[in-house]
């Protein structure tokens, strides 16, 4: 399937975004985070293009795609976001939390900084994003650029499997832009996981929520491509 540009006015656009869709084709906006140059402008063009640029630049300001993929009999139109990971684009990333649907935390696998900076990516979205306390927020963690070689990586999966179980059992993926590694896979997932999310906050009670969507969870991670838990990296603190 291929991408498209949005032709809806912004008024009706922005009410798509904001109640998820209500007929037989939802919208979902779905923002990528991470630091610069770990490959989220790489995610998105393959994800909607198929496509590949070695020498693709950083994100500078916001790029924005759509594409229609089907997940369990459901038509979703998503609005992929890719935000500048810079400091000084920080401004302009906030104006594109709000109405979000679903976030992608996005790190290198060689780069172990940008795992460490997670939790920060994390609490700036939830708070710009102004996301309600107790709510199970649908994020995913992709550790980009799995196609290093086992030596370059700095990254171990013992570490991202706890950063990820101290963050209420984030889902996991490995990605390959350049090899097109569980890319579609991890869209895939995230609309499950937003369907998840959605129908467990109707719950009342952040405890029953949580204890109730323990067991599918755990089925949603294990979609994930399993790791080499002997990988290199030391933990963030």
């Amino acid at each position: 399937m291929s991408g498209r540009t949005s032709r809806r006015q912004p008024q009706q656009q922005r009410r798509e975004w904001e109640d998820g869709g209500t007929g037989p084709c939802r919208h979902l906006r779905v923002v990528l985070l991470g630091d610069s140059g770990v490959g989220k402008t790489s995610i998105l063009r393959r994800f909607v293009e198929g496509t590949f640029d070695d020498g693709v630049d950083s994100t500078i300001s916001i790029e924005q795609m759509e594409k229609e993929v089907r997940v369990d009999g459901q038509r979703y139109v998503l609005r992929v976001v890719d935000t500048a990971g810079q400091e000084r684009f920080r401004s302009l990333r906030e104006n594109f939390y709000r109405g979000t649907h679903i976030c992608l935390l996005t790190f290198a696998l060689d780069k172990l900084a940008s795992f460490c900076n997670l939790s920060m990516w994390r609490q700036e979205f939830l708070h710009y994003a102004r996301v309600p306390p107790g709510t199970l927020f649908p994020f995913l963690v992709i550790g980009n650029k799995a196609d290093v070689t086992p030596k370059a990586r700095a990254v171990s999966d013992v570490n991202v499997q706890t950063w990820c179980g101290a963050n209420a059992d984030v889902p996991y993926f490995e990605t390959s832009a350049k090899q097109a590694l569980n890319v579609e896979e991890v869209f895939v997932a995230a609309v499950r996981h937003f369907s998840l999310m959605e129908a467990r906050n109707a719950l009342t009670s952040p405890i029953d929520r949580h204890r109730r969507v323990d067991g599918e969870m755990r089925d949603l991670k294990a979609r994930g491509r399993a790791t080499d838990e002997n990988s290199a990296g030391k933990c963030c603190g």
